[in-house]
């Protein structure tokens, strides 16, 4: 089972490489671009960027709090948890890095934004999400705990 998975992800991640190769970039349409950059909705300037940032954060922060209340609260069935406990780190400080984007921008002598440095930590997140997929084990089953059957 496990050498079939890691085939699944290898011909998936193979598959997007390629066709990113074959289409290239996607044009897009500037109407796609009118929700976000949306003038005024009542009391809110720019309404659009604003909502659609603030569901992007409330999935964010909704995400990384279940996973390290089930990391904290709950005997996985697996192991490889330090991996997942790396991409929590990892969410953390891109969400940082974000929010300090001009002050990184100016400190690298305007090379490298946070916005930027965002990007390559989401990259590493989930580098550590599939070495997590890949290199778990399940858990060897606890005395302590009743057996579901």
């Amino acid at each position: 089972m496990q050498g079939c998975r890691r085939g699944l992800i290898g011909i998936a991640l193979a598959l997007c490489g390629v066709l990113r190769l074959v289409f290239g970039p996607l044009p897009q349409d500037p109407s796609y671009h009118i929700l976000a950059d949306t003038p005024r909705c009542g009391p809110i300037p720019r309404a659009g960027n604003v909502l659609i940032n603030l569901s992007i954060l409330i999935v964010r922060i909704g995400t990384g709090v279940a996973i390290a209340c089930l990391l904290l609260l709950r005997r996985g069935r697996h192991s490889g948890a330090p991996w997942l406990w790396a991409a929590l780190a990892l969410d953390i400080a891109l969400t940082v890095a974000e929010r300090f984007d001009n002050e990184i921008y100016s400190a690298t002598g305007m090379f490298v934004s946070g916005h930027n440095v965002k990007h390559v930590l989401a990259g590493v997140l989930l580098g550590c999400t599939l070495a997590w997929l890949l290199l778990r084990e399940p858990s060897s089953p606890s005395g302590d705990r009743p057996q579901l059957s």
